[in-house]
């Protein structure tokens, strides 16, 4: 995931000694340490692959950015370790996941959730199950068809199979995927709705 900085430190107090000024540079160390680092810094990734995740963070942001405008949520990016990801895909995708999660598979999720989000209830109904504020990728055995979206703990997770990756996403969290997703609350909702409404008849006749 990423950790996004600061826009300054600010010091509270001045330093009073050399040993002020060295603990204050650990601790400045420590700072950007965790709040500049990038899945495109983990040293643990082949070389190619951190240089394609590098440079496809820009479109990353602006596919944020797009599904922020649409849904008027802030979404962060969330992924199972690279590492994993890399080593079970096609070599023919391997140290592309840049381009493959952070551009295409993004940039389709942006467009369906914009599209989707024109209706007013279902952007409601898609806020209301996204309480982590978090899209998250997976690979998963188990998932359903090529691309699978599910809500799960609050996140929008998107699932697929390691020798279904990169295929058919244009299917991926289309709008009746979505619907189906949501409907059994807005059913749920519905039948309250009903069961409320009966209730109210039958008290108000009894009054009469």
């Amino acid at each position: 995931f990423f950790f996004q900085a600061e826009d300054g430190i600010r010091d509270v107090e001045r330093s009073r000694g050399l040993g002020d000024v060295y603990k204050r540079q650990v601790q400045y160390l420590q700072y950007l340490s965790v709040t500049t680092i990038t899945m495109a810094d983990d040293k643990t990734l082949p070389l190619a692959l951190r240089k394609d995740l590098k440079t496809n963070e820009p479109n990353l942001k602006k596919h944020l950015d797009t599904i922020k405008t649409a849904t008027g949520v802030a979404f962060t990016f969330e992924t199972q370790k690279l590492k994993e990801i890399n080593d079970k895909i096609s070599d023919s995708y391997k140290n592309r996941l840049g381009e493959i999660l952070y551009d295409s598979y993004m940039q389709n999720l942006a467009e369906k959730l914009t599209e989707f989000c024109k209706d007013d209830m279902s952007k409601e109904a898609l806020v209301e199950k996204c309480t982590a504020k978090k899209i998250m990728f997976r690979l998963n055995d188990n998932t359903e068809g090529y691309q699978q979206v599910l809500f799960e703990n609050g996140a929008l997770v998107i699932q697929c199979k390691p020798d279904s990756f990169w295929t058919n996403i244009s299917d991926m969290a289309s709008s009746s995927s979505l619907t189906a997703l949501l409907q059994s609350k807005y059913h749920l909702v519905c039948f309250a709705a009903t069961i409320l409404r009966s209730f109210l008849f039958s008290f108000f006749q009894v009054l009469e």
